[in-house]
Order: structure tokens, then sequence, then C-alpha cells
């Protein structure tokens, strides 16, 4: 995992994303951004 190393940071970068692409899809996340971000973004 790369923890020898003064800058451990590419590990956990890939430690991170491997979590997020095995995680269970919630639509509610998405809902989420939808309606309280990028509604406010687009009319910005």
């Amino acid at each position: 995992f790369n923890l020898d190393n003064p800058n451990p940071r590419p590990a956990l970068t890939l430690l991170l994303v491997g979590e997020s692409l095995t995680a269970d899809a919630d639509p509610g996340w998405w809902d989420y951004r939808r309606d309280n971000i990028w509604k406010y973004r687009d009319k910005a």
C-alpha cells in the first residue's frame, strides 16, 4: 500500500476509488445533488 514512502497518497487514492466503484448506487444522492447544488448553478 505504499506506506513506507513519504508520500502514501497514490495508494490511498486507489483504495478510495476502488471502494467507490464497488459501492451500491443510492439514487437519493443524485436527487440531493440535483435539488441542492446543480439547480442553483444553472440559474446563476
